[in-house]
């Protein structure tokens, strides 16, 4: 009877042995599959992929549907002539030039976006730029100053938080360069200096930025 207890037992080791060892054969498979998953390259197309993901196709070989309307901040996707997707510098993709304005040195006939108090001219940048790119005076009037075509849509206004404004060129002769600045809102201050006569370069160049 101990000699049969005896070898239960002895089986019984085996088995715990056995299994045991096959956990860790499974376990090392399970790393190894991980492993190599993670540095493997895929390839559609092509059976022997250069990149992580590369598809190789006569035309169109990247569709992707579902895709939802991006904010002022995304970053613009571009391929290099491999095809190989980067994303692009967006210092050239992301500035325009203020829509055209009045920016008035007397006091007198002021247009709606200008104010004038004790000297100072304040000009609203934002409102002038949500206005014209909104074609709010597009509407078939005898008195409209802006249209599109007919089935243009609309032009992306931007909130004013949104953006950023820089006075890149101002006549220092006769906007006083003392006076002049420009709030994070598009809130454009300045004085006229009294000896100013306006000449052909009385201007100024605004370029909004999107953060």
């Amino acid at each position: 009877m101990k000699k049969i207890l005896f070898k239960i037992i002895r089986n019984t080791s085996d088995y715990n042995s056995k299994t045991q060892m096959m956990k860790n054969i499974f376990t090392a498979a399970i790393i190894l599959l991980t492993t190599a998953s993670i540095s493997a390259q895929v390839g559609i197309g092509t059976a022997n992929p250069t990149n992580t993901f590369h598809v190789v196709s006569t035309a169109n070989p990247v569709r992707f549907e579902g895709m939802q309307t991006g904010a002022a901040a995304d970053r613009v996707v571009v391929s290099d002539t491999n095809g190989v997707f980067k994303l692009a510098p967006v210092a050239s993709l992301n500035y325009f030039y203020a829509p055209s304005m009045v920016l008035p040195t007397v006091n007198a006939n002021l247009p709606a976006y200008t104010t004038y108090n004790a000297g100072t001219f304040t000009v609203d940048l934002y409102a002038v730029y949500s206005n014209e790119y909104g074609l709010t005076a597009s509407t078939p009037t005898a008195t409209r100053s802006s249209l599109k075509n007919p089935t243009g849509t609309t032009l992306p206004v931007l909130g004013a938080s949104a953006l950023e404004y820089f006075v890149i060129y101002f006549d220092n002769t006769v906007f006083d360069p003392n006076t002049i600045a420009v709030s994070d809102t598009g809130i454009l201050t300045y004085q006229v200096l009294p000896s100013a006569v306006v000449t052909e370069k009385t201007f100024m160049n605004i370029v909004f930025k999107i953060k």
